[in-house]
């Protein structure tokens, strides 16, 4: 502590004058405690009372009072004249900056841009999500989906309700994409942010580099948003090639299975399965939709749980 006050002193004597720091010191010899009134007129300057506060030169007794902080240390420096030349004092300072950027600033997490690259896996569930995507639009591929899942999925319409086998279809799609945003696909775009918010911190555009960014700059900001990209697009594949395949299977179910049966719906009230409930949303969509949400949610608190 006693280094560093030193240092501060030195700093204040270089930029402001040893006569500046006797005016000080002939205060507090006046004056325990002193305030800006107390000065005679253009006796010491805005800038080497500002300093002095700074520094730690004086010390904050109340809203309004400074008292010196070591009058016979301070002292030694004015009787002795022990001040450091001006490299060494643009030295230390250069060093505090340095300690400071090296203990003061969040150290940035490892991260690894070819985790975001498409995988074998990655390929697959995305050509699976497009063709799911697809399949939707073309009746003949709509039918033959509904086909090939039509033979293990019968067994529900047998065994429960429609409004059962929505609620249990529902709530294994949101199973599966909670599987696949945090088994399957871990990489965090979090860390990622951290590093291109470092990157502009300094930039006064809203998204960008500052106008002195060099050209590694650049390119590592241009790897870094194309890796989040693909980070966030790839377990979109894997949860559409679950989702759009089932979402399929119950719009063909509804008009088969889901006939003269009609669900109530608290404020909406009754309605066919098939039927519009809200604008273009159906009765079963809608209860698709509403029971995912919260099997989603359920599975996410269970999952803190355990």
């Amino acid at each position: 502590m006693k280094k560093d006050f030193e240092k501060n002193i030195e700093k204040y004597i270089n930029e402001v004058g040893i006569s500046e720091l006797t005016t000080i010191i002939n205060l507090s010899d006046k004056h325990t405690h002193f305030s800006w009134s107390d000065l005679d007129d253009n006796s010491l300057s805005v800038k080497a009372w500002g300093l002095a506060i700074e520094y730690e030169v004086i010390e904050e007794v109340n809203k309004r009072q400074y008292e010196i902080s070591d009058k016979e240390l301070i002292k030694s420096f004015v009787n002795t004249g022990e001040v450091e030349s001006q490299e060494d004092i643009q030295e230390d300072i250069q060093e505090d900056i340095q300690e400071e950027d090296t203990y003061g600033k969040e150290q940035l997490p490892e991260i690894n841009l070819s985790n975001a690259k498409w995988a074998t896996k990655d390929k697959i569930f995305g050509l699976l999500g497009l063709f799911g995507v697809i399949s939707y639009a073309i009746e003949p591929l709509r039918e033959g989906v509904y086909v090939v899942l039509n033979i293990p999925l019968q067994y529900l319409t047998h065994l429960f309700p429609f409004y059962m086998v929505i609620l249990i279809l529902a709530s294994l799609t949101s199973i599966w994409a909670i599987i696949v945003q945090q088994k399957i696909y871990t990489t965090s775009t979090r860390d990622m942010l951290k590093h291109i918010k470092s990157l502009t911190k300094d930039s006064d555009k809203k998204f960008g580099l500052p106008d002195d960014a060099t050209e590694e700059e650049e390119n590592e900001l241009m790897a870094l948003q194309a890796a989040i990209m693909k980070s966030q697009i790839k377990p979109f594949g894997a949860i559409l090639s679950a989702t759009i395949p089932v979402l399929i299977w119950l719009s063909v179910t509804v008009n088969v299975v889901g006939v003269g049966e009609t669900a109530k719906f608290p404020i909406l009230g009754e309605s066919a399965w098939s039927s519009s409930l809200i604008g273009p949303i159906s009765a079963w969509l809608f209860w698709y939709i509403l029971t995912s949400m919260i099997s989603s949610q359920l599975f996410k608190k269970l999952r803190k749980l355990f």
